[in-house]
């Protein structure tokens, strides 16, 4: 009962189903014939040249249904309306873009198994990925891991799993163990588009080259952080950052694929990534970690490609002359000096001038110095020592400066952003150290 049977002829090696003789007499038996009500152009069309396997037989009319998250369920990989104007040359539904009835049938099972399984698709909004190696390698096996590098968060089972495989990634690139892989990776992004699932894109490449294209990424987001942050950014935590309520829904469109894009081909990040997160920073006047590593991977991966010698470090550069990064450093003094004068205030200067700061310095500082002197003179006694260390980094940054900018582009914003978190992130190393907390 429900069984499925098979059988051989004696002698023979293969099943009587894969028979040449078996297999072209099916093939015959799917083709048209007098007796099915088809027309005569559709009769004409059956057969001709896959574009998949170049072989002569007969095309498929209509491809199985491969839905993908936020897809209709009857969403195919390719299809035609039947009388749509993207029909050409007096051909129909899919025989306008010419697959053999077994090339479709392979190709569909094949995406379908893919999709259903665990480890070899994530969703990172309404994009879905997936990826599978040529050949599986037991000693190090890229593709079981390939999603926790972009994945949600932490695993239930695991909350660590994330950062101990990053590790064990830069460890098999410096000890060689990936060079030894002989081995195709295939990334393949798919995303929903009515009745359709349009490729977001395609990259294929050595497991080598993928990994250290995603070293290199963890490289670029790599910034300084307080001691409780996670050692490594995902991409989701990168993405949602530019967001607004921080929700991946609200994701720029195409801003997703085009930066796993940049990512796996290891060229520029997108300028959208740069404006989306320059956008959310000014209307939030929040400069957090992910938003961050963000503007400095930006920047850096531009320089590198472009023949710029300039480099955003991973903590605070007290040598940049970058005038974006200098002003947004002494943004940072002026509101901890008014921190430390008016504790407990519910909104400091970056809530009502961060805006003008970052893009107009010189229409904002002049006074926010004056009122900078006024918080200066409330420095208690006890407090005499922290005025005079906030009084020499104000000096240190101001004799670095020739005047404020009237106006500070998109890249230098990107600096000042930079320069205001790297500074207010020293406050805090200083305040740790000050109480015996040992970091790296």
């Amino acid at each position: 009962s429900n069984g499925n049977f098979s059988f051989i002829l004696n002698a023979e090696t293969d099943l009587v189903a894969q028979a040449p003789a078996v297999k072209e007499y099916q093939r015959n038996r799917m083709l048209p014939n007098e007796n099915t009500e088809v027309s005569e152009k559709e009769q004409e069309n059956t057969s001709g040249i896959c574009l998949l396997t170049g072989e002569k037989g007969p095309i498929a009319r209509l491809h199985t249904a491969t839905p993908i998250l936020g897809a209709k369920s009857n969403a195919k990989f390719v299809g035609f309306q039947k009388t749509s104007g993207y029909d050409s040359y007096g051909k129909e539904q899919a025989y306008n873009a010419p697959v053999s009835q077994k090339a479709a049938a392979a190709y569909t099972k094949a995406l379908n198994y893919l999709i259903k399984s665990d480890k070899n698709h994530f969703s990172l909004g309404k994009d879905t990925v997936i990826f599978w190696a040529e050949k599986e390698d037991k000693e190090y096996n890229f593709e079981s891991i390939f999603s926790v590098y972009f994945s949600a968060g932490a695993q239930p089972d695991d909350p660590d799993k994330c950062v101990k495989e990053v590790k064990n990634l830069f460890a098999a690139i410096y000890t060689g163990k990936l060079e030894r892989i002989d081995s195709n990776f295939y990334v393949l992004c798919l995303s929903p588009n009515a009745a359709r699932i349009s490729v977001r894109f395609w990259e294929t490449g050595k497991v080598n080259d993928f990994a250290e294209r995603i070293r290199q990424y963890f490289v670029d987001f790599d910034i300084v952080r307080v001691p409780d942050d996670p050692e490594y950014l995902n991409l989701y935590k990168i993405l949602s950052a530019t967001a607004f309520e921080h929700k991946m829904e609200n994701v720029a469109p195409n801003l997703i694929g085009s930066v796993v894009q940049s990512i796996l081909k290891g060229t520029p990040y997108p300028v959208s990534l740069l404006q989306q997160c320059i956008r959310r920073i000014r209307a939030e006047q929040k400069v957090t970690r992910e938003r961050a590593a963000i503007l400095k991977a930006y920047i850096n991966r531009y320089n590198k490609f472009h023949g710029i010698n300039e480099e955003v470090t991973v903590a605070l550069d007290r040598n940049c002359k970058n005038k974006g990064y200098l002003v947004g450093r002494l943004f940072a003094v002026l509101e901890k000096v008014q921190q430390d004068t008016h504790p407990g205030l519910n909104a400091t200067i970056t809530d009502r001038y961060y805006g003008a700061a970052s893009t107009n310095p010189v229409t904002v500082f002049p006074q926010l110095l004056k009122l900078n002197q006024h918080h200066l003179s409330n420095y208690g006694k006890e407090k005499q020592g922290l005025k005079t260390v906030r009084e020499k980094e104000l000096g240190e940054i101001i004799n670095a400066l020739d005047a404020f900018p009237a106006h500070l582009t998109l890249e230098e914003q990107a600096q000042f952003a930079i320069g205001y978190y790297h500074e207010k992130q020293s406050f805090f190393e200083k305040n740790n150290k000050s109480e015996g907390e040992i970091h790296e």
